[in-house]
């Protein structure tokens, strides 16, 4: 979330909507004219990846470092592999795409069983949606204001 944070402050792009999950992570983003999503995801991924490895090795996590180098080693890694190369990309054009996507999403917590509600997963934009909580990052849910 640190990471998400900070390329959104650096103005990289606005978010419109997130989920971090303990093994991926789904984003809305409006990408600013200088940038484009690879760019975009390739910074996110690159520290993420250096964080979490520092993390690893502080806290003496050997096996799970272990089986990141292995699979680095069958990859164009340069020491672990924590994100896969590629990441899909869906262009959204309209407001009812963008809501559906924003919900599908939001509900991804609940289909894993990790929470029986969109908004007591700590790690989501759910919360920024509802008027009367806000979430851990600042959500653009104002679209009005995201038309270029």
């Amino acid at each position: 979330m640190e990471n998400l944070k900070y390329y959104q402050t650096r103005g990289d792009y606005k978010i419109m909507a997130y989920v971090l999950m303990p093994n991926h992570f789904h984003l809305i983003l409006k990408i600013l004219p200088e940038f484009n999503i690879s760019q975009c995801i390739g910074n996110l991924k690159r520290i993420t990846s250096r964080k979490i490895t520092e993390y690893l090795n502080n806290t003496g996590n050997i096996e799970t470092l272990r089986r990141l180098w292995i699979a680095a080693q069958k990859e164009s890694a340069i020491d672990t592999r924590i994100w896969k190369n590629r990441f899909d990309c869906f262009v959204i054009n309209n407001e009812e795409t963008l809501r559906q996507k924003i919900e599908y999403i939001h509900d991804n917590p609940v289909r894993q069983c990790l929470v029986e509600n969109p908004n007591n997963w700590s790690f989501s934009s759910a919360k920024n949606y509802k008027k009367t909580n806000t979430g851990n990052i600042y959500i653009e849910t104002d679209w009005n204001n995201l038309v270029d």
